[in-house]
């Protein structure tokens, strides 16, 4: 039985979230990045994803939390990961192992695409993050990794949804990339 008196339910020990960047972003979130095409969203992402992989400071933002991350990409070519992943100098002696995950790359060598909307591709993507200990990984970006659904439509998202909640009950921690749409 889990449903409490709430003077029951504030008595409960229950381990505070630590926050991978402090104040604004805590352990077992869910959030979404947008902006312009051409923006700085990729930028922005490899290099908070660093600094969590480093335990260090991200701008203003101080790490309390740190442990392996994801990065993953719908729609570059890879030699444009590489380019950026070089100039930011990412992997250079991280404290924990900072993962790319590049689409493009997987279908040249014949995988499947990786897609939101599939069940078996979500079945997948949630066994690899889990067993390798990701705190945090970021989606780059939507409308590139959720084909086959309208992004307008709730009973669409619902299973990704659902699969991203499962996810942070895990202690994964989930950032999405977005474009804004033509009217802004």
């Amino acid at each position: 039985d889990v449903i409490l008196d709430i003077s029951d339910f504030r008595q409960i020990e229950i381990e505070p979230r630590k926050a991978l960047q402090a104040p604004w972003l805590k352990s077992e979130s869910i959030g979404m990045g947008y902006g312009w095409r051409g923006a700085g969203k990729t930028f922005l992402a490899m290099g908070l994803l660093d600094a969590i992989t480093n335990q260090i400071g991200f701008g203003p933002w101080k790490c309390q939390d740190s442990g392996p991350c994801l990065f993953l990409d719908g729609e570059m070519p890879p030699q444009d990961i590489q380019e950026r992943a070089r100039y930011l100098g990412l992997g250079s002696n991280s404290i924990h192992p900072l993962y790319a995950y590049s689409d493009a790359l997987a279908s040249q060598q014949g995988l499947a695409r990786a897609n939101l909307a599939s069940v078996t591709w979500r079945d997948q993507m949630r066994r690899i993050l889990i067993t390798k200990g990701v705190k945090l990984w970021v989606i780059d970006n939507l409308a590139s990794l959720s084909s086959g659904i309208d992004e307008n439509v709730k009973q669409d998202w619902d299973p990704i949804n659902a699969w991203l909640l499962g996810l942070r009950f895990a202690g994964v921690s989930t950032i999405m990339l977005h474009h804004v749409n033509k009217d802004g």
